[in-house]
C-alpha cells in the first residue's frame, strides 16, 4: 500500500503497529495535533501525542479482532490548549499487520449542536410562555361564566343546609330520616360539582404539559366541553357530540391538557362566531368523532358567521385576529395547530361558510406509540427491551408506560387485537403482554394468531383470575409463558420483565 496517498485526505490519519509505534501519519494528523513532523518523529509512540486511553483501547481491539472498530464520541483534551470532540475508527491492514486510525473531528458540529440546542430550549420556553398566556386569557374569558356555574350549587347547598338545620330543630327528626338523607346527598353532590369545576380549572392552568399518557378522545372532548359549558349556557348555544367509532374507546397517546386546550380554543371561536351574528336564531355547535384505519377524525361545526375568503389563508398564523383590540390574542388557532402537529396530526378548515367546519386528525394510539418509541430508541445508547402491551383498559396501558418510563425500554401499546396483529413482525418485540379478556377477541385467541405469525418470544397473560386450569393449560402448552395477576403494581411489571428478559423461566 502506498501510504503517501493518505496525504491527499482531509482527515487526520495515523498508522501504528502493535507496540503503538507510529509507522506513518498524514499531513492532516500533524495539523490536527498541532505537532510538527520533527516533534512527531521524536515522540515515536502515539500515546505520547494523544494520551487519551480510548485510542489505545481502539487499537488493541482492532488488532485482536482483525476487523474494523469504531469508538463512540470522545473528548481529546491532551493536545495544546484545545478540546476536541472526535469519533475514531480503527482499520486493520491485513497485509501489513498494522492498524490505520482515522479521526473524525466533530468539534464544530458539537459546538453548533450545543448552540442550537440552547436556542431551541429558549424557543421552547418562549412557546411555553405564549401557551400559558393563551391559557390565562381563556380562563379570564370563562371566569365570569364559571362564577355562575359555582353559584348555582352553592345556592343549593346553602339552602339545603338551612333545611337540614330546621330538621334537627324539629321534634320528629327520626321520622324525617329519608328527607335528611336526600338533603345530605344534595349537599355532597353540590360540593362535588364545585370541586370538579375548580379542579378542572387548576388542571387546565397548572397541569404538566410534557407528560404524555394514554387517554380517550371522548374523555378529552368531555373535559373540554365541561370547562366551556358555562359560556355555552351564557350564549345560549347548544352542543351535540356524536361518536361514530366502533371502538370501545378512541385511545390516543398525547398530553391530555394540550389537547383540551386545542378543543377549548376551537369551541370558544365557534361561540364568538355565533355571537357575532345579530339576532342569530340558529345557535349550535356539533362535534363528530369518526375513525379511519390509521386515524381518528374529529369534525367541529358551528352555525356562526363563517370565514371570509380573503382571510382563510391567514387564520392559522400567530397573532392574526378579526376581533377588536383587547378581545383576542390571535394565538388560538396557531397554538392549536402546533399542538396537533406535535402528535403527527393535522388541523384543517373544511368548510368556511355556515356551517363552518374544522377537522382534527390524530393518529391512533399504536401509530403514536411507535413514533415515540422510535424517538426513544434513537436517543438510547443501548436498548434492553421492546415490549408490546395489549389491553383495552387505558389505566393499564398508562401503568405500563409510567412504570418503565425511566428505564431503557420501548413500550408499544395497542387497545385492540387488530391493532396488535398489525404490529407483529418477526424479531421486533422481546416480550408481549396480553389482557385475558377483551371484547373483540379473547387473549388466548390473540395469542394463537400471534404464534401463527412465528413469534416465539415470551407472551404474558394479564388477568384478574387466579391461575385456574385454563391458564395452567395454556402455559403448559407453550401458548403463554407466564401470567401477571391483576391488580398489579409497578414492581410486579418490572419483576416480570426482568424474569423473562433473557428468556429465563
Amino acid at each position: 500500500m502506498n501510504f503517501e496517498i493518505l496525504d491527499s485526505l482531509f482527515e487526520p490519519i495515523v498508522i501504528v503497529n502493535k507496540d503503538n509505534e507510529i509507522i506513518y501519519y498524514n499531513h492532516m494528523f500533524s495539523t490536527f495535533t498541532k505537532s510538527s513532523p520533527r516533534v512527531i518523529k521524536n515522540k515515536k509512540f502515539l500515546k505520547e501525542i494523544i494520551a487519551e486511553n480510548f485510542i489505545s483501547t481502539l487499537i488493541d481491539q482492532t488488532f485482536e479482532t482483525k476487523s474494523n472498530t469504531i469508538s463512540k464520541e470522545e473528548l481529546i483534551d491532551s493536545l495544546q490548549d484545545q478540546e476536541l470532540h472526535v469519533i475514531a475508527k480503527g482499520t486493520y491492514l491485513l497485509d501489513k499487520d498494522l492498524v490505520l486510525v482515522s479521526l473524525n473531528d466533530i468539534t464544530i458540529e458539537k459546538n453548533l449542536y450545543q448552540k442550537y440546542r440552547y436556542q431551541i430550549e429558549e424557543l421552547k420556553e418562549i412557546h411555553h410562555q405564549i401557551v400559558q398566556a393563551d391559557k390565562l386569557t381563556t380562563i379570564g374569558e370563562i371566569t365570569a361564566s364559571i362564577s355562575h356555574e359555582i353559584s348555582n350549587p352553592l345556592t343549593i347547598a346553602s339552602g339545603t343546609l338551612e333545611l337540614i338545620k330546621a330538621l334537627f330543630e324539629s321534634e320528629d327528626i327520626n321520622s324525617q330520616k329519608e328527607l335528611l338523607d336526600s338533603c345530605l346527598n344534595d349537599v355532597i353532590e353540590s360540593f362535588m360539582r364545585i370541586n370538579s369545576i375548580i379542579k378542572g380549572m387548576k388542571k387546565f392552568l397548572h397541569g404538566n404539559e410534557d407528560k404524555k399518557e394514554y387517554v380517550s378522545v371522548e374523555e378529552i372532548i368531555e373535559n373540554s366541553t365541561r370547562l366551556v359549558n358555562s359560556q355555552l349556557k351564557k350564549s345560549q348555544v347548544s352542543m351535540e357530540v356524536k361518536n361514530n367509532t366502533e371502538s370501545k374507546e378512541s385511545i390516543v397517546f398525547v398530553n391530555s391538557l394540550k389537547m383540551e386546550q386545542l378543543f377549548i380554543n376551537l369551541i370558544k371561536n365557534s361561540i364568538d362566531s355565533i355571537n357575532s351574528i345579530p339576532n342569530n336564531e340558529s345557535r349550535s355547535i356539533g362535534i363528530t368523532l369518526d375513525e379511519t384505519e390509521m386515524c381518528y377524525e374529529v369534525q367541529l361545526c358551528d352555525t356562526g358567521a363563517g370565514i371570509p375568503t380573503e382571510i382563510q389563508d391567514k387564520i392559522f398564523e400567530s397573532f392574526f385576529t378579526t376581533k377588536e383590540v383587547g378581545e383576542g390574542t390571535g394565538l388560538g388557532l396557531a397554538i392549536a395547530t402546533k399542538i396537533i402537529e406535535s402528535y403527527q396530526g393535522t388541523l384543517e378548515l373544511v368548510s368556511a361558510s355556515s356551517p363552518t367546519i374544522f377537522k382534527i386528525t390524530i393518529p391512533k394510539m399504536s401509530t403514536l406509540s411507535i413514533a415515540s418509541s422510535t424517538l426513544n430508541r434513537d436517543n438510547a445508547q443501548e436498548l434492553n427491551l421492546n415490549i408490546l402491551v395489549i389491553d383495552d383498559e387505558v389505566k393499564i396501558l398508562n401503568l405500563f408506560n409510567e412504570s418503565i418510563s425511566d428505564s431503557n425500554v420501548n413500550v408499544i401499546c395497542a387497545s385492540n387485537p387488530k391493532e396488535a396483529l398489525a404490529l407483529i413482525d418477526d424479531g421486533r418485540f422481546n416480550m408481549i403482554f396480553i389482557d385475558f379478556s377483551m371484547p373483540e377477541m379473547n387473549g388466548d385467541e390473540l395469542a394463537k394468531k400471534i404464534r401463527e405469525l412465528s413469534y416465539s418470544g415470551p407472551i404474558i397473560y394479564l388477568t384478574g383470575k387466579v391461575a385456574d386450569e385454563k391458564i395452567k393449560s395454556d402455559i403448559a402448552s407453550g401458548l403463554f409463558n407466564d401470567h401477571l395477576q391483576k391488580p398489579f403494581i409497578k414492581d410486579d411489571i418490572v419483576n416480570m420483565m426482568n424474569k423473562w428478559k433473557e428468556g429465563e423461566k
